[in-house]
């Protein structure tokens, strides 16, 4: 599950529309499966300007880095986002946030909470849709 040219395209495409801001979430770790001139080409495509920050970083996975695949981070941080999390199940991959999304209901203190909610193939696996209803961000 993660960032790929087909999902990252229409992510930029939006961000042109409405730019990013604040907290994004990720449902699970969202590794990312391209380099930072790859980035920039996809950006230069869909006619969005990134945010410039500190130097970027590479992927956590060492498989990932070492084909200089850019961190979760990175592309958040190029989005114009302050701030990324990821919620899982487990904290097995590296999630900030453990919660069962097929828990009965969502803790108040993640309601309300993210300015855009992320997903790349988590949702399938929850049956208690409400978790992952508009309420679960700002948008």
């Amino acid at each position: 599950m993660g960032f790929v040219r087909a999902n990252t395209l229409p992510v930029l495409r939006e961000h042109k529309r409405r730019p990013w801001s604040g907290h994004g979430l990720c449902l699970g770790q969202a590794d990312v499966y391209f380099t930072e001139p790859s980035l920039i080409a996809m950006a230069t495509s869909a006619g969005v300007e990134l945010t410039r920050g500190s130097a970027p970083s590479l992927s956590h996975r060492p498989d990932l880095a070492a084909k200089g695949y850019l961190s979760r981070e990175t592309l958040f941080a190029s989005l114009g986002f302050s701030r990324v999390s990821a919620l899982d199940v487990s904290t097995f991959e590296g999630a900030d946030i453990q919660f069962d999304l097929n828990s009965s209901s969502l803790p108040a203190g993640l309601a309300e909470k993210f300015d855009a909610v992320f997903d790349h193939g988590t949702m399938e696996h929850v049956f208690h849709v409400p978790n992952c209803s508009p309420t679960f961000t700002r948008c």
